[in-house]
């Protein structure tokens, strides 16, 4: 070689090398960077990711709920639209799933109009498969496992939603009014109901089982339509989880595992939301697997896994072609005494069935059930008194009353236990119920203390279980350390809490001793 470099024709002509990108890490940074710069940002977490986050704000002494997702120009915006109008056509057109086709056609649909990068195409097609599958607006809203009911007063109003660590709190959502009409009357579609101004409210179940109340323009509400969802949870709360949060401590929630195993008649009361059917599904996780048991709801709420279980929903006459028969929670609860139930479950009692369900205490079953009240004299107030008119003769086989409440700590809206009563007597003449208080609720140092002992629940447990008292605390003092052993572990979710429970009465539990029931 001479020292010259040697080119040859066959040599290539150096080009930048070209970076693929993400569109889904590329969104997701995106809505991060959104997020983070938000003013005031208390917390965030992911509800849909990448498309969705929410970030909690604190202005001044209010929290606030702000849904962040990816923006989009005008174009986008403008081809969107578009596309959903024709995809819908095509969509109906299928036979069988529409979703299995929806990416494919929807990709080609948007093609046809403009040539645009990957990352816009996949931000049009996660709003196109919002507003096609899921709750548009409030979709992430409604898969935020933190969130119990989304409130829509009227058009031109935030969004309010009740957070279970922060209450009721609003959003940047709000509606126009002729979308709001629209959106209540696709709700009212979901729920397979009609809305309209012969039929100004709709009471219903969405296809997840949630809660819908909806009401129509203007001939309910001044305001226009409206809509109140009250989620039902994918996973219910565990006993773990009250703990956790400190609606209830291990020691209590230790006392109800040990009454809910042993048979005790129980009514839990509190106002609304105040989460009685979040401690009464809680407590029927206690339920030992094999027995009996039977619930009457008026909307499917509990979620059990025992296989003996029979969960029966009360049905509205259908007034439209007046086919459809209604099945009342008096007529269910009957039925329910026929078929040799041992746990005996109402959602809530409210009408005359409460002297079928004291009736059925009577005669030997066990009860659990929730009521709406403020205190412990008002439910028994209104047992006692029309419409319920329980006589209070039969009362006495209630053994527990739970009382929760929504209470303020550090200017925040939380759930607690703030009381819990053994029944000692009942004067019939005088319609009234002494009960012994067992355990209370502290409002300066927001902690649950024991107030008094059972004495009567005790005496009952010894008849039929042949346990003494020493016998019973010793199994407390078990549980209560179980529940503060799967805490420190970090034990959550549902079946986490089932195999915990199988663990313990297997004795293969390091933090806990076997149990002898």
């Amino acid at each position: 070689m001479n020292g010259k470099l040697r080119v040859t024709s066959k040599a290539r002509k150096w080009k930048p090398r070209r970076v693929e990108v993400n569109p889904l890490e590329a969104v997701a940074d995106e809505v991060e960077s959104k997020v983070k710069s938000l003013k005031g940002l208390v917390e965030w977490y992911w509800v849909d990711k990448p498309w969705a986050a929410v970030a909690i704000i604190k202005k001044d002494t209010s929290y606030f709920y702000q849904i962040v997702t990816p923006t989009i120009g005008s174009l986008e915006f403008d081809i969107l639209n578009r596309v959903y109008h024709r995809l819908i056509d095509r969509l109906c057109l299928v036979d069988g799933d529409p979703s299995a086709l929806f990416d494919k056609e929807a990709s080609k649909l948007i093609k046809s109009y403009a040539k645009i990068d990957p990352i816009e195409e996949s931000k049009i097609l996660y709003y196109l498969k919002r507003k096609s599958f899921g709750y548009d607006s409030i979709d992430p809203i409604y898969k935020d496992p933190f969130i119990e009911d989304i409130t829509c007063n009227g058009p031109d109003l935030p969004v309010y939603v009740y957070h279970v660590g922060y209450g009721f709190i609003p959003t940047n959502i709000s509606f126009s009014q002729d979308y709001l009409d629209d959106f209540v009357s696709h709700l009212a579609e979901l729920a397979d109901r009609h809305i309209s101004i012969g039929f100004p409210v709709v009471e219903a179940s969405l296809p997840d089982g949630s809660r819908l109340t909806a009401f129509w323009r203007k001939e309910v509400s001044d305001r226009g339509s409206g809509f109140v969802i009250r989620k039902l949870r994918v996973e219910p709360f565990t006993p773990i989880d009250l703990v956790r949060l400190e609606t209830f401590d291990s020691e209590l929630m230790a006392l109800l595992w040990i009454f809910v195993e042993l048979g005790v008649n129980m009514l839990i009361i509190g106002g609304t939301a105040s989460g009685k059917t979040t401690t009464l599904n809680a407590c029927c996780l206690f339920i030992p697997e094999n027995r009996r048991i039977i619930s009457i709801e008026d909307t499917r709420e509990l979620k059990l896994l025992h296989d003996n279980w029979v969960p029966l929903v009360t049905r509205e006459e259908k007034k439209l072609d007046g086919l459809r028969g209604g099945l009342d929670a008096m007529y269910l609860l009957k039925r329910a005494l026929r078929m040799r139930a041992e746990y005996l479950i109402v959602g809530e009692v409210r009408g005359e069935e409460a002297r079928i369900l004291f009736q059925a205490m009577n005669t030997g079953h066990i009860v659990f059930s929730t009521m709406h009240a403020g205190s412990v004299e008002e439910a028994f107030t209104r047992l006692f008194n029309p419409p319920i008119s329980v006589p209070p003769t039969m009362v006495l086989p209630l053994d527990l009353v739970v009382v929760q409440s929504i209470v303020q700590v550090e200017g925040r809206e939380v759930r607690r236990c703030v009381y819990v009563g053994e029944v000692e007597e009942v004067d019939v003449e005088n319609k009234k119920v002494s009960l012994r208080q067992l355990y209370s609720w502290d409002p300066k140092k927001d902690k649950i203390v024991k107030v008094d002992k059972p004495i009567r629940i005790f005496e009952k447990i010894k008849r039929f279980r042949r346990w003494n008292e020493k016998e019973v605390l010793e199994e407390i003092k078990k549980r209560k350390s179980l529940l503060e052993y799967a805490i420190s572990k970090g034990i959550k979710g549902y079946m986490g809490f089932i195999e915990l429970l199988k663990s313990f009465k297997e004795g293969r539990v390091k933090g806990g001793v076997s149990s002898r029931l």
